[in-house]
């Protein structure tokens, strides 16, 4: 569920998991993912400072939190079919590059297809010109999930050196996975969507449901003063 709750971590966590995966992405295959790898990490991290400290639009912060939780499992995925097929197989980079991809564009290709759908179960509800958001919320902290990220890797890089079949079970399971969480957020997909589409017709934007909250925790924070700029609605 979207919530403000932990608001700056499941914003950051998103652009330390890029860097992460960057970096570690030095080591499969440096000459050819270094330059788009370096492009996503600084889009990503103006991206989060826009949503962090200044933009009160619900939406972009909905985008920010959705393509978090949809970009871990094949990202990851991404990483280690490079080990296999550039490392390993020796492929060359832009077949190996090309092969890799496949679990970002299955996951991409079933975003698209959940964004489009329509659906009547929502969780948003829109009051005024705000955006509300029922349900149950899940009691996952993205610093946790990011620090798990990181385990994760240390672990995954060795065993993919050594093991190319357990690795590449591992993508067959991390873009099952992926795929099961776009499944998951079908739901807020849609409502994402009808959301923008609704903006547009009405020519304005919904916020927070709790943006006296969202405001003081920018106020409390030397960098939101930093970046201070009063949204236009």
């Amino acid at each position: 569920m979207i919530t403000t709750e932990r608001f700056f971590g499941g914003i950051w966590a998103f652009w330390f998991l890029l860097l992460m995966i960057s970096v570690f992405m030095l080591g499969v295959a440096p000459k050819i993912v270094f330059v788009p790898m370096a492009v996503a990490t600084v889009m990503t991290f103006c991206w989060c400072v826009k949503c962090a400290y200044r933009s009160e639009r619900f939406a972009d912060y909905a985008s920010l939190r959705l393509c978090f939780s949809l970009s871990v499992g094949p990202l990851f995925a991404f990483m280690l079919a490079m080990a296999i097929t550039y490392k390993k197989v020796k492929m060359g980079g832009l077949q190996a590059v090309a092969l890799s991809s496949l679990p970002l564009v299955l996951t991409a290709a079933a975003c698209a297809l959940a964004y489009r759908r329509k659906s009547k179960a929502s969780t948003w509800v829109l009051r005024g010109d705000r955006v509300e958001v029922y349900g149950v919320e899940e009691k996952v902290n993205p610093w946790l999930l990011g620090g798990l990220s990181a385990g994760l890797s240390s672990v995954l890089y060795p065993l993919m050196k050594a093991y190319s079949e357990s690795a590449a079970s591992l993508v067959c399971a991390l873009s099952l996975i992926s795929l099961y969480l776009v499944f998951y957020h079908r739901n807020n997909l849609a409502a994402l969507r009808a959301l923008k589409e609704r903006e547009r017709r009405e020519k304005r934007h919904y916020t927070f449901s709790d943006i006296e909250y969202v405001r003081a925790l920018r106020e409390a924070s030397w960098l939101g003063r930093l970046f201070a700029t009063r949204a236009k609605q």
